[in-house]
């Protein structure tokens, strides 16, 4: 047998992997979308069109619709973005305080019981709930209003389209 008992060591580091690589590649793979299908698109003439067509509409829709922030505004909402990450963390910090300290009182009181009761965890976490709720909807609605407000997404989709459009110059005339 190739593994042997040795199993849970594999597994160990391949979650120890999986948990170091998860933030890399959703960066990469964030980065990389737009470029690859891109890139995808110029392998027919209709479907580059199509992408330039698409891309364009978005762009008026962008510009219409959602005018770009100021430099201020955008230091700002970062600003409140990581306060509410902050806000999250130390909420998910005192759950795991809270539930610490009654499981020790609990065996404090009770120095023979072993078992987790649940009613400790439920007492840590449901007053935490509200609070991490409400900043996970503001960061939810700062990332939106980033998505929609950027000017640098818009940067990035005029550069799109101009190279699309000099490959459909080069490639299909």
């Amino acid at each position: 047998m190739l593994l042997g008992h040795e199993l849970g060591w594999w597994g160990f580091w391949v979650g120890i992997a999986a948990i170091l690589l998860t933030i890399p590649l959703a960066v990469v793979g964030n980065v990389l979308t737009p470029k690859l299908v891109n890139w995808w698109s110029e392998r027919s003439h209709a479907s580059l069109v199509k992408r330039i067509a698409l891309l364009e509409d978005r762009l008026k829709d962008l510009q219409e619709h959602h005018a770009e922030y100021s430099p201020e505004l955008g230091f700002l909402l970062r600003l409140l973005l990581l306060f509410a990450l902050a806000i999250m963390g130390l909420d998910f910090f005192l759950v795991a305080v809270l539930t610490s300290v009654q499981r020790l009182i609990s065996l404090g009181l009770h120095p023979g019981a072993h078992s987790f009761e649940i009613r400790h965890f439920i007492a840590a976490v449901v007053p935490s709930l509200p609070p991490y709720i409400c900043c996970y909807l503001v960061v939810l609605f700062i990332l939106r209003f980033q998505r929609l407000h950027s000017p640098s997404r818009r940067k990035n989709m005029r550069e799109s389209i101009a190279h699309l459009n000099e490959r459909l110059r080069k490639t299909f005339n």
